[in-house]
């Protein structure tokens, strides 16, 4: 994504990280999507969408930004990452990391 954007435009001026996930995806629909009915797999994608993928983009950036001494990063949450939301338990976790990351 850095190098595709370097290529086209020559540098790279802002990085926005706005994808997310959330619930159960592999859940029997009806499945109360609480902690004890998350599936690791369906933990996994939420964290490696969630976070993992901020973490990621902003390590390929921050390079970049640093020899152009000019950067901007906007990381978007949630307001599930502040408090909490009962039945997003994996969202909430992965958004309350995204704003400690940032």
């Amino acid at each position: 994504m850095v190098e595709a954007a370097l290529s086209a435009f020559g540098r790279l001026d802002t990085l926005v990280c706005n994808a997310g996930v959330d619930g159960l995806p592999s859940a029997d629909p009806g499945t109360p999507p609480l902690l004890e009915n998350v599936e690791e797999a369906d933990w996994d994608l939420v964290m490696d969408v969630n976070l993992k993928g901020v973490f990621l983009s902003c390590a390929a950036a921050i390079p970049y930004f640093k020899e152009q001494r000019r950067d901007r990063i906007i990381n978007i949450s949630s307001v599930a990452g502040r408090q909490g939301i009962e039945f997003l338990p994996a969202c909430a976790a992965s958004k309350a990391a995204v704003i400690s990351l940032t």
